[in-house]
């Protein structure tokens, strides 16, 4: 099949124009500045995934989620709780922070966050940063931060329930409770999930399936004027899948994210913040003795501090304990940061400067900053231009793993872009962004006698990568109409192979051009959703000839109130049941159909 990026957008332009987004009502984000601000005040480019689209999508995972917005790559080897990779605008899988309630649930081990085991429905909102922000975050941030945000209590008492089951044998129960006892807040949410999965591998036809057990708790008040919220959220489960040589094999995980946050408001133009926070991300094999663990508590200490009506001035610490666990290493690291950063508004102008400072055990001193300037041309019209570093320590796995170096440096990166947002009227939004990221140091296994090829080599900071792109946003909002398309068009390179010094060759399970859409039609007793994905050819792997080809996806969605309370909701996914591979040798969804019947009272 071959990449129509044109015949695409055309298609999905012309449904966005029938009915040509942005909620009626702007939503409200912390992430892109650490802050309170409405989505039109960003200087960064930020996506809100907002609760009514994660209901409409009726997605299975995070991952299928994230990956019908353009710049988000999916690499996946398989399919329910197998292993995914993000890629935000060609950065590596592991250049992107992810957070559960604002804690970061990265793993010190190896790879991205656990996203395969994230189940939407315990999910309020997502918050997408796109661009370095190793300055506001830390270590990692170089791609961007991915915010989410799990449900609360609302402003009425409210009890819900739904069950799913669909294809590949899969059973899913979802329950849970938020109440309101006067001046305290409380919620409960608990979903098991269950599947035969299908064959993760092409060669083989065992089935590899998936058990997921997540649940999330909320507790929040308000004493002398203080703001007290605790949050839990956790998913274990059992993975089954197969190794390279087609063994059958399964591993338990368990994820987890716990905070206490107290908001405080010592004087009327300063508000205090203290998160105090815990993560683990634990992966145990059943068939061997490998593991990789990973602890990590957290104390961070937010000032945000109002001087007149122009500058907003945020001051902070953060001080975290990281301790990582494998079958060749056991290791406890320190990281110690001082952040600052002001806000300015005036007149016409916002401006915003962040620094970081990250002490780390290993890697001593490293300073990372971004400048964010934006212009209102006009009141529908905002010219945006920014630029900024980040940077990643690298992890236990990479020092002390398999081709482990204790002698690694950090990567790097360096990247400007600019842009323009414009509002053609009340329902009718656009952005364009044209950006540039320079990596340093990137991280590879290298081998004298082939790189990547050998069984005597070693990690080495022995790459550079340079990404340049284009992205583009068209938003529809208005009745029961709600649509967008976006589009990115991007040269995610290394700039030499060290191997053979090819130059330009292109980062591996990276699109360099892809177009998403949705177009969902909502009344009072149904809705019914269109999800359309097109992107072109990507390289398998660094290590590899094969590339794996273009593909187009089309997903249906939909529901049906029986009543006020209670509804049945429809998912097709792969409608026109296309063939495609994320990753060579593995296998990915054919035609499914999963059907939900949901009760909820208000």
């Amino acid at each position: 099949m071959k990449f129509n990026l044109l015949s695409a957008a055309v298609a999905l332009g012309l449904l966005s124009v029938i009915n040509p987004v942005i909620s009626e009502e702007t939503p409200i984000v912390v992430t892109a500045s650490r802050t309170s601000q409405s989505l039109d005040e960003t200087l960064s480019p930020t996506i809100v995934i907002s609760r009514d689209q994660i209901e409409q999508s009726r997605s299975t995972d995070i991952a299928e989620l994230l990956r019908f917005h353009a710049g988000l790559d999916i690499g996946r080897n398989g399919g329910s709780g197998q292993a995914a990779s993000l890629f935000i605008r060609g950065t590596e899988s592991n250049h992107t922070i992810v957070m559960i309630d604002g804690v970061k649930i990265n793993p010190g081990t190896i790879g991205g966050a656990a996203l395969q085991h994230i189940n939407p429905e315990l999910i309020e909102h997502i918050e997408i940063v796109k661009g370095p922000l190793s300055s506001r975050y830390g270590s990692e941030a170089i791609g961007g931060v991915i915010n989410i945000i799990t449900r609360k209590t609302g402003s009425t008492d409210s009890v819900f329930a739904s069950f799913k089951t669909g294809s590949d044998n899969l059973h899913q129960f979802n329950a849970g409770t938020f109440n309101n006892f006067g001046n305290i807040k409380t919620g409960f949410d608990i979903l098991s999930m269950e599947t035969d999965g299908f064959s993760t591998r092409t060669t083989s036809n065992t089935d590899r399936g998936n058990k997921n057990l997540s649940f999330k708790l909320f507790a929040g008040t308000r004493i002398s004027g203080n703001d007290i919220e605790f949050n839990h959220w956790q998913s274990q489960g059992e993975v089954e899948y197969l190794s390279y040589y087609l063994v059958p094999l399964d591993q338990d995980y368990q994820n987890s994210s716990s905070s206490l946050n107290v908001s405080s408001n010592p004087i009327n133009n300063w508000v205090s913040k203290l998160r105090l926070s815990h993560m683990t991300d634990l992966v145990d094999q059943n068939q061997s003795n490998d593991f990789t663990h990973t602890r990590r508590s957290t104390i961070d200490w937010q000032n945000d501090i109002s001087i007149g009506k122009i500058h907003l001035t945020t001051i902070g610490l953060e001080a975290s304990r990281e301790r990582t666990k494998g079958t060749t290493f056991n290791k406890i690291n320190d990281v110690y940061d001082f952040f600052i950063q002001d806000e300015i508004n005036y007149s016409k102008n916002q401006l915003l400067i962040s620094a970081r400072h990250t002490n780390h055990d290993d890697f001593g001193g490293h300073n990372t900053w971004s400048i964010n300037y934006g212009y209102n041309l006009f009141k529908t019209t905002k010219l945006l231009v920014s630029a900024g570093t980040g940077f990643r320590a690298p992890d236990s796995t990479d020092r002390f793993g398999s081709g482990g170096n204790i002698n690694l440096k950090p990567e790097e990166s360096r990247n400007i872009e600019a842009g323009l947002r414009h509002s053609f009227n009340t329902h009718i939004s656009s952005e364009f962004t044209v950006f540039e990221n320079k990596i340093t140091n990137l991280i590879s296994y290298f081998d004298p006698d082939g790189w990547g090829v050998g069984v005597d080599g070693e990690n080495k900071n022995i790459q550079d990568a340079r990404i340049r792109g284009f992205e583009a946003t068209l938003k529809y909002n208005q009745g029961p109409w709600n649509s967008y398309i976006t589009a990115i068009f991007q040269d995610p390179v290394y700039k030499v192979d060290p191997v053979n010094g090819n130059t330009n060759v292109q980062l591996a399970r990276r699109a360099k051009r892809s177009i998403t859409g949705s177009i969902q039609y909502k009344k009072e007793k149904y809705d019914i959703g269109v999800e359309i994905l097109s992107t072109s050819r990507r390289k398998d792997s660094d290590y590899s000839s094969t590339w794996n080809k273009a593909y187009a996806l089309t997903n249906l969605t939909g529901s049906y109130k029986i009543n006020k309370e209670l509804s049945i909701q429809g998912r097709v996914e792969n409608l026109f049941n296309k063939q495609y591979t994320l990753a060579d040798s593995y296998n990915t969804q054919d035609r499914s159909l999963f059907i939900a019947i949901a009760y909820k009272t208000k």
